[in-house]
């Protein structure tokens, strides 16, 4: 008796919470299952095809946490340091990822996370997860549109055009790309995302044909922000792991993908561990050619009381914070700079248009279930509608490009106040994606446990084959990442590492006495905003 009722259990929990809600071939883009016939205005398109999910990927992730981060962490840890930090979070990434894949790759299903998150874990924890993840990408797009624009202060050119064309055109061409619908989105950043590929194997090739030796410094720390070289590494990873946030969006295009099954299985598997490799070379080639006291590297504001004692760098008396740039700058070879400067704010801005394309989607998935007969929640049903014609949520895609669209008019202020506002807004969107990792791997871990109650009866050996993962050699498992074999350990360490990084390593820079109020604010609000957004929905 107590069998039939575990395996019942078994039976709601994953099949029908979860598989209901797989999307299709027969139901044509129609996200949730269950939607009434006829219900157009709540369709999208399947128009993504393999190499268009992974170049989005590659889109979404390789931004300004590459070529300005990376800076950042040379200053702080040396570029021994930065590179094991890089090796670290890459690693704690790959973890995550493997669990996300696997649950990708039995269920290809819309609006992925949060379905994961209410089948395995808790269904009030998954709509705080849905406005998290939609609040960070929504963030997101604006920061970057202020990061485009900063590298734009490469040139000396009229801060009134710079302004009207990044603060203000911008924003407007990324909207009207993601309008135009999701086959041109995708063919737009497929172009963009390849690009990037090249950028970044070019840029590595360059900086190895330079090879200044700068690498050769070994483990450093900036004592104003770290007192020792383990400290500086434990500083750095947080500001690394905003580079490798995007690696998850494969589980966003499960809505729109033109064969789920097929579409996803590579991308999902393999993302995280060439994400590791890019990101590591990339470094490695920085490191190689720009020294670790060079005075162009970008420091955290109000920390850099070291400035006066910096060797006096080779680069040109420019405005840049890029690594890339400075690196070719320090080299000095004729308008490679300015090219390499133009590549740098295409990144950004394709970077910046996915996070759109994040965003809209997540708050589309997040509104569909609601009626439009609620008594109190019946408006944002309406974000949940697509375009008659193209089949774009464009309720959702104005919502999220609006929301925070004064961010990037803060930029034009140059006030530290304000510019501090823009840290903390970008902190806050950190800490959400790294919170929303974690709660898949718990997610993640939940659905092992409970697989493993059932390995050796005839429930997974017979009836249910293909989630049976611990029968070697067993085909009809239709999915298997390359770290599956040892789950739920990488799960475990995923999990470990996002709950360190936001709690712990967040607060490495403060060890020395000299933390900033708004960092310690950023910290703050980053984990309060999420816990009172779960507390405030179980109160409803």
């Amino acid at each position: 008796m107590g069998d039939n009722a575990r395996e019942h259990g078994f039976h709601w929990k994953i099949f029908h919470s979860a598989l209901r809600r797989r999307p299709s071939s027969e139901q044509a883009g129609n996200p949730a299952g269950d939607l009434p016939p006829g219900a157009a205005h709540r369709l999208v398109k399947r128009e993504l095809y393999p190499v268009h999910i992974f170049l989005i990927i590659i889109s979404g992730t390789i931004g300004m946490g590459l070529f300005h981060n990376s800076g950042e962490v040379l200053s702080i840890a040396g570029p021994v340091g930065g590179l094991i930090a890089y090796v670290i979070v890459g690693i704690a990434v790959v973890c995550i990822m493997e669990g996300i894949a696997e649950m990708i790759g039995h269920w290809p299903i819309a609006n992925a996370m949060v379905e994961f998150v209410k089948a395995f874990v808790d269904k009030d924890l998954a709509i705080v997860v849905g406005i998290a993840y939609w609040y960070a990408y929504s963030i997101s797009f604006a920061i970057l549109i202020i990061a485009a624009a900063n590298l734009a202060g490469f040139w000396d050119w009229s801060t009134v055009l710079q302004n009207f064309l990044f603060i203000g055109g911008a924003p407007i061409l990324l909207l009207v790309i993601n309008c135009l619908g999701v086959f041109w989105y995708g063919n737009v950043e497929s172009v963009l995302g390849a690009l990037k590929i090249m950028l970044m194997i070019g840029a590595f090739l360059a900086m190895c044909a330079i090879n200044n030796k700068d690498i050769d410094e070994g483990f450093q720390n900036n004592p104003y922000i770290a007192k020792n070289h383990a400290t500086a590494v434990l500083v750095a990873i947080p500001i690394i792991t905003y580079a490798y946030i995007g690696v998850e969006i494969v589980a966003v295009t499960a809505l729109e993908a033109k064969n789920p099954h097929l579409s996803l299985k590579y991308p999902a598997k393999l993302i995280a561990w060439l994400t590791l490799g890019f990101y590591f070379f990339s470094a490695l080639g920085f490191y190689l050619n720009v020294h670790w006291k060079d005075p162009l590297l970008p420091v955290i504001r109000g920390r850099n009381e070291n400035a006066n004692s910096l060797p006096e760098s080779s680069s040109n008396a420019t405005q840049t914070s890029s690594i890339a740039v400075i690196a070719v700058l320090n080299a000095h070879i004729p308008n490679l700079p300015g090219f390499v400067n133009i590549c740098l704010i295409m990144a950004v801005l394709s970077a910046s248009n996915t996070a759109l394309y994040v965003a809209s989607r997540t708050l589309f998935g997040l509104t569909r279930e609601i009626s439009p007969n609620d008594k109190y929640w019946w408006w944002l049903s309406k974000l949940s509608t697509t375009s008659y014609e193209r089949k774009v949520p464009a309720a959702a895609l104005f919502t999220s490009a609006v929301a925070f669209c004064w961010l990037p008019f803060l930029h034009l202020t140059k006030n530290y106040t304000l510019n501090d506002l823009q840290n903390l807004m970008s902190g806050m969107a950190t800490v959400a994606v790294v919170l929303v990792w974690g709660i898949l791997c718990l997610a993640f871990i939940r659905y092992r446990l409970w697989l493993r109650r059932f390995k050796d009866g005839p429930h997974l050996r017979d009836e249910r084959p293909k989630y049976n993962h611990w029968t070697p050699g067993n085909k009809d498992v239709p999915f298997t990442t390359i770290l599956g074999w040892l789950q739920p350990i990488p799960a475990y360490f995923g999990l470990v590492f996002c709950f360190l990084t936001v709690f712990v390593f967040a607060t490495a820079g403060w060890w020395n006495g000299k933390a900033k109020a708004i960092d310690v604010l950023t910290a703050f609000v980053g984990v309060s905003l999420p816990a009172f957004l779960f507390v405030s929905k179980m109160l409803i």
